[in-house]
């Protein structure tokens, strides 16, 4: 029995390690989308979870896209991220709903424009600040509201947990600078984050992964590409991606096949559930 018990805890780890465990399940999981309208690639996200996937969504964000669209599957939540009044204002109205969230993407891009623009602020303390509080103080805030007040622990569901940043916090071009240090600052919580999780709680039932959006120079080329983004951060969810991804690099490998083939997915389902 202790043998077993042994096996069991060490398969799990291989199975936790080659990104099994956790993954987007449409029919089961409602999502919480912080950020789902105010950016090309988080309005094209919630358009395919919602009518591609028919995913329940939560959207949280400063203006919507969605609700002229007859679908009960969605709902919208008026949140400005600049403001720390108005998080926790939509963090008690999402409490209300009483919904068992199990995936949260963070999408909140605040300042992501000024990667296509020469212009300097006029307040840049100003600018900062809307930056910092908006991508990385005020998410913060929500992550730790979600664990304190909205997962039920006597579900042993599985839940994801997604950070957007950007690929400019690894090789900067000198664009978007408060953009970018606040992403950077994104990148070191979600690391912590992910470290805490690991091992305050129960191996398997948290997963997270940072996605590295890719900076291409042209906003009307950015705009274009955003759907197939989307598309292919859906993918890495259904494959239960974890760790880090670079979208338009690393889609490919859980696209084509590799470690992350439906034929090795089941083989590692097999032995999560074997007990």
């Amino acid at each position: 029995m202790v043998l077993s018990a042994f096996l069991y805890n060490r398969l799990l780890k291989i199975y936790q390690l080659l990104s099994a465990g956790k993954r987007l399940d449409p029919q089961n999981d409602t999502i919480l989308v912080l950020g789902g309208s105010t950016t090309s690639f988080g309005r094209a996200l919630c358009e395919i979870l919602v009518k591609g996937y028919k995913c329940k969504v939560l959207n949280l964000d400063k203006k919507d896209s969605l609700t002229q669209l007859p679908f009960t599957n969605y709902k919208f939540i008026k949140c400005h991220f600049t403001n720390r009044n108005s998080v926790l204002n939509a963090l008690s109205r999402l409490k209300e709903l009483e919904e068992d969230i199990t995936v949260i993407i963070n999408n909140v891009q605040e300042g992501i424009t000024s990667l296509y623009s020469t212009k300097v602020p006029l307040d840049p303390i100003t600018a900062f600040e809307r930056c910092a509080y908006a991508n990385l103080i005020n998410p913060i805030i929500v992550f730790n509201y979600y664990l304190r007040e909205l997962v039920d622990k006597r579900r042993r569901n599985g839940r994801y947990i997604i950070n957007i940043s950007s690929e400019l916090t690894k090789h900067d071009v000198g664009v978007g600078m408060y953009y970018v240090s606040s992403k950077a600052g994104l990148n070191q919580f979600h690391d912590g984050f992910n470290s805490e999780l690991q091992v305050c709680n129960e191996l398997n039932s948290f997963k997270c992964l940072l996605v590295y959006l890719p900076y291409v120079k042209e906003f009307s080329r950015w705009e274009h590409m955003s759907s197939d983004l989307a598309n292919d951060l859906v993918e890495a969810m259904l494959f239960g991606k974890l760790g880090e991804v670079t979208l338009c690099e690393d889609y490919s490998n859980f696209r084509s096949g590799g470690l992350y083939s439906e034929t090795i997915f089941k083989i590692l389902t097999v032995l999560r559930d074997w007990k």
